[in-house]
């Protein structure tokens, strides 16, 4: 493309790619909802495999803090009396889980005014979806105020942070498994169960929802710095200065522009190489295959799920 771009400069004028276009490695490009016209049919076939290498962003995080300490080290991050609220237990687990269902969150209640660090599910879910098969995990940086799920809630004030030990990323090359951590303060360091490094807790990036009382969230990632490249070319964005996490969570009169450029990448993350990993919990074969496959599909058991609460409220 580039050889024939430099031998006509005006190729790209003449090329439109739609928004569902999509480039793989092998250099195929899926071309459909694209039209091609012309006098007559081509008669042309392209073979290509279902599936071509991708690289894809580890979800693993992980928390090991007490949740006394947990309070006591977010109240000293912003500054403020923290409030816990619906807190469960169950994201304390001294092990690692590379799909995690529950997180720590971190926001400000504007209805109490206050502090809250509770437990949200993993996966923002918009109000105007009926099942949490409908979230998004993850959202870039520059995506999320046109991505449908989450401009809404970050345009409303819905900014949070997630409270981690730190995050896990795969080699997709060499299926090296690598906890991501920082250590900012050597004296409120403490020793990750699972990597045995020292670290501190990790403020990541994140906006959040409520949809019948239920809260979720999405991670926010941006470019990685230069001790992860080689590994992925995505991290999530990290707050390390206080008054940036301040400026995130508290700020009215800031614009989003504003706001998202307080977002960056780390290039001080460290690595630690998990030689034995055995107890990493993937996601089971029946969750991936419970998942609609096709928007007919998802369009159809929202049709279910709607019919059955009409029926219940006509009983």
């Amino acid at each position: 493309m580039m050889s024939k771009f430099a031998g006509d400069p005006a190729l790209l004028t003449q090329i439109t790619f739609s928004d569902e276009c999509v480039f793989n490695l092998t250099g195929h490009v899926n071309k459909h909802h694209i039209h091609y016209w012309g006098h007559e049919n081509p008669m042309k076939r392209i073979s290509n495999a279902g599936k071509t290498a991708s690289v894809k962003m580890c979800c693993g995080v992980s928390l090991s803090q007490s949740q006394e300490e947990l309070k006591c080290k977010c109240s000293e991050k912003v500054s403020r009396n923290v409030k816990l609220k619906n807190f469960n237990q169950r994201v304390l687990l001294n092990e690692m889980i590379v799909k995690k269902e529950e997180v720590a969150v971190l926001y400000y209640s504007n209805t109490e005014k206050t502090t809250v660090l509770q437990t949200m599910s993993w996966g923002l879910v918009p109000p105007f979806k009926m099942t949490k098969e409908y979230r998004t995990d993850l959202v870039r940086k520059e995506k999320i105020l046109e991505n449908r799920f989450t401009k809404s809630p970050f345009k409303r004030g819905n900014r949070c942070v997630i409270v981690v030990d730190g995050f896990y990323e795969r080699n997709q090359e060499t299926g090296n498994l690598f906890f991501c951590y920082l250590k900012t303060d050597k004296d409120s360091a403490y020793i990750h169960p699972v990597s045995g490094q020292e670290c501190n807790l990790l403020f990541l990036a994140g906006t959040y929802e409520f949809r019948n009382n239920k809260a979720s969230v999405a991670m926010i990632t941006v470019d990685s710095g230069r001790s992860l490249r080689n590994i992925h070319d995505r991290m999530p964005a990290i707050f390390v200065d206080d008054d940036d996490t301040k400026q995130w969570l508290y700020s009215t009169a800031a614009s989003n522009e504003r706001l998202l450029s307080l977002l960056k990448g780390n290039d001080e993350i460290l690595l630690s190489k998990l030689e034995n990993h055995s107890d990493v919990t993937e996601p089971s074969t029946s969750q991936l295959q419970s998942r609609p496959q096709n928007r007919r599909q998802r369009s159809m058991e929202e049709y279910v799920v709607c019919k059955k609460i009409k029926e219940e409220k006509d009983d």
